[in-house]
């Protein structure tokens, strides 16, 4: 992923009233951000707990999507961005209002995924021995690769 700047970001947003792209802050300040090793930009807002936020490349264009969170304690999952098997914990469904006249009128898209959007790193993991331990390197690009393709299918979704 490319560095993201505070405007393109604030810009980003297909599903957003401008309050609500106003508040969608990262937990982090940009420039601590390692692009490099990912895929999209994730993070759950610090004081909305109902709110969380998306940014994804779509053909080369940023594009972001307020989430919202549903509540269901207890429950593991495979989270449906990056697959991982060994972080099951942690999985929540979070739902997408549509962009445009489809989300004014109430349509939304869900997804299962890691509420604390280290997707790409667990993306990056190093293989179990069933998984493919014989070229790990193999393993994660095909993760990482995979992810990106989930992940940018998912805000097309949202985007209709």
């Amino acid at each position: 992923m490319q560095a993201v700047s505070a405007d393109a970001l604030a810009g980003c947003f297909v599903n957003a009233t401008r309050r609500e792209a106003a508040a969608a802050v990262p937990p982090f300040p940009l420039a601590e951000y390692h692009w490099e090793t990912m895929e999209f930009l994730g993070w759950r807002d610090q004081k909305d707990r109902t709110r969380a936020y998306l940014v994804v490349e779509v053909d080369g264009v940023l594009r972001g999507a307020v989430l919202r969170p549903t509540y269901t304690p207890g429950v593991h999952g495979v989270c449906a961005l990056c697959r991982d098997v060994t972080e099951l914990a942690g999985v929540r469904m979070f739902s997408a209002r549509r962009a445009g006249d489809a989300g004014r009128s109430g349509n939304s898209v869900a997804t299962l995924i890691h509420e604390d959007f280290r997707c790409s790193e667990y993306a990056r993991r190093l293989p179990t021995p069933m998984e493919g331990a014989l070229d790990p390197e193999l393993f994660s690009s095909q993760r990482v690769e995979a992810l990106l393709k989930r992940s940018t299918g998912f805000m097309r979704r949202v985007i209709g």
